[in-house]
C-alpha cells in the first residue's frame, strides 16, 4: 500500500505529465507513513490521494486510508522529483 509508483502518478499528472511522457525520469525524496490503529486487511478500504502541488520538478503527494465505517487507519506523503528531456510541449512544465 502506498508504493513510489502509485503516489507518483496524480504528481506527475498535476504537472501536466505522465509516466509514459517520452525520456521523463522521476524519483522518490522522501516517503512517510503513519498508522493510527490496526488494519483488517481482509476488509475493503478506501484509499484516497491528494496532490496539493507540482511544480518546478518537484511535487507532494499525500493519501489516507479509511475503514468501511470511514475511519481514519492510516495517512501517507511522498515527495519526489521529476525531470523532461527538451522535448516539444513538455520542457516547461518540468
Amino acid at each position: 500500500m502506498g508504493c513510489d509508483q502509485i503516489m507518483l502518478e496524480p504528481v506527475l499528472r498535476r504537472a501536466g505529465l505522465s509516466i509514459a511522457t517520452p525520456g521523463i525520469s522521476f524519483a522518490s525524496i522522501d516517503h512517510s507513513m503513519w498508522w493510527y490503529r490496526d488494519i483488517d486487511i481482509n476488509q475493503w478500504h478506501l484509499y484516497v490521494q491528494d496532490t496539493p502541488t507540482a511544480a518546478h520538478g518537484r511535487g507532494l503527494g499525500q493519501a489516507k486510508v479509511y475503514t468501511q465505517d470511514g475511519e481514519l487507519v492510516a495517512c501517507m506523503a511522498q515527495e519526489a522529483m521529476f525531470r523532461v528531456p527538451n522535448v516539444p510541449g513538455t520542457a516547461e512544465k518540468a
